[in-house]
């Protein structure tokens, strides 16, 4: 795996071990997806490999990361025309015919006709044609869809059949074998049957990852549960993030106007001191870490597991439009 890095507002990739692979000459480099890393120079896309290797090169008007060996592209700019399926050969799988297209999961992708939503398979046959929801999101492990229909969400099996009632305020793609939803506002896990395994009774809560979801009880307090709904450790924070290769990065309470990030392992305990302005989970062998502030700048780092950090540059901060949020690197 290799790590987007931004050198003087240019984006490259560096390894585990903080060499320089591919050099920071790319307007943009999306994180690793599926074996491969996304760089963009103007109308120009390159898919690396994990070697730092082209994959694929195009002058396309629109591409999205892969998924399952396939990408989505669009010979339109983005929002403007039909979007199609394309594999790393540079053939066309799918002609562009559909407004949206997601990401292939398990051999299936949601799409998007007319403002419906509808699945299909690796050959763009129809497996479930646009009618009933506006909506879908997955499929997951158990091969079931999040859907909307009506303002309401539930789940639907990959022919259409109802399989948890469409009553609630908003589901989500299963994953270890829990559904998580949202029921008057507040958020629970049921299982594949569409019972409750995990009442609703958090203010947030994030899917599980690796044995763990990161919630947020009614009282604004962050922690972890396991698949029974116990707190590990009865230990809470002020900001927690998903749990990966058994380290999990939080914001101890304390009594510091601009909270502090580290990471925990499954008992709970502080492993890598919290010293960070802020901190992603881990991915494979690396962590990204926000080190400080000036101006419209982030300092960042790479951290591995032993503490050390292998790479440290900065960006100008980015804000997505939509949600207000600082975009990742």
């Amino acid at each position: 795996m290799l790590y987007p890095i931004c050198v003087r507002g240019n984006f490259g990739y560096i390894d585990s071990l903080g060499n320089i692979v591919v050099p920071p000459i790319f307007a943009h480099c999306t994180p690793f997806s599926n074996g491969y890393g996304l760089a963009t120079e103007r109308t120009r896309f390159i898919f690396f490999d994990e070697n730092g290797s082209t994959a694929f090169e195009s002058n396309l008007e629109w591409i999205d990361p892969v998924s399952e060996g396939l990408f989505t592209f669009s010979s339109h700019k983005l929002g403007t025309g039909k979007q199609g399926v394309m594999n790393l050969r540079g053939e066309i799988v799918i002609p562009e015919r559909y407004d949206t297209v997601y990401s292939f999961n398990h051999g299936y992708a949601v799409v998007r006709v007319d403002g419906k939503a509808g699945v299909i398979n690796r050959d763009g046959e129809w497996v479930l044609q646009p009618g009933d929801f506006d909506y879908m999101f997955g499929p997951d492990e158990n091969c079931l869809f999040a859907v909307r229909s009506n303002n309401l969400w539930g789940y639907v099996s990959i022919h259409g059949n109802v399989v948890v009632p469409i009553e609630f305020d908003r589901t989500f793609p299963g994953t270890e074998a829990l559904l998580r939803v949202i029921s008057r506002d507040l958020v629970g896990f049921l299982n594949p049957s569409g019972e409750w395994a995990i009442p609703a009774t958090f203010s947030s809560a994030e899917s599980f990852a690796n044995g763990y979801a990161a919630v947020q009880d009614i009282s604004g307090i962050f922690g972890f549960i396991n698949h029974y709904g116990k707190w590990i450790a009865n230990a809470r924070y002020v900001g927690v993030k998903d749990f990966d290769g058994g380290l999990a990065p939080v914001a101890p309470i304390s009594n510091a106007r601009t909270p502090k990030w580290g990471f925990i392992d499954h008992q709970a305990q502080l492993v890598i001191p919290a010293r960070f302005l802020g901190a992603d989970p881990f991915c494979g062998a690396l962590a990204l870490v926000t080190l400080g502030h000036e101006g419209d700048t982030d300092r960042y780092g790479y951290l591995d597991r032993n503490n050390k950090l292998v790479w440290q540059g900065s960006r100008r901060i980015l804000i997505d439009e939509d949600s207000g949020e600082r975009l990742p690197l």
